[in-house]
């Protein structure tokens, strides 16, 4: 129908969809409490604070110390066009894939492992300032930004 549709005014539709990137899927699909109990020992692995201190911190003050040194659990805006059928094929494969790994707040997750598995036929594009290559750089970590386009060309 909706080719039809087009069709009859030249209209030639772009199907895509707009994802999350986050670097490391097999974190973010962590649970809470897992993520928590590694940030803590990141932070006694590091010195910073022995079990017993953070044993007796209050709500607020863990919930620093994960934020702080856990995973970074920020997402970024992708955006996935099809280019052709096989394209169109696995973007819904990435898709399915994606929410059946990692559905956090709602979102659908990638990685540049699911990117990379699922890439022929699909043009990918930053999205918007939420990005992760716009965030990098504006968190002046230039390297990281450009080792993820390089990634992606």
């Amino acid at each position: 129908m909706l080719k039809n549709e087009c069709a009859k005014e030249d209209i030639k539709p772009i199907f895509g969809v707009e994802g999350y990137y986050t670097p490391k899927i097999e974190e973010m699909m962590k649970p809470v409490k897992q993520r928590n109990e590694e940030a803590e020992e990141v932070a006694i692995k590091a010195g910073v604070y022995s079990r017993d201190q953070i044993d007796k911190f209050k709500t607020k003050d863990k919930i620093a110390l994960h934020k702080m040194y856990g995973y970074d659990m920020d997402d970024f805006h992708i955006l996935f066009m099809a280019k052709d059928q096989e394209g169109w094929k696995n973007l819904v494969k990435l898709q399915s894939e994606s929410s059946r790994l990692c559905t956090f707040n709602g979102r659908y997750h990638c990685d540049m492992n699911l990117i990379e598995k699922y890439h022929k036929g699909i043009i990918c594009t930053t999205a918007c300032v939420g990005s992760f290559p716009a965030q990098r750089i504006a968190w002046n970590k230039y390297k990281e930004a450009n080792d993820y386009i390089t990634k992606m060309y």
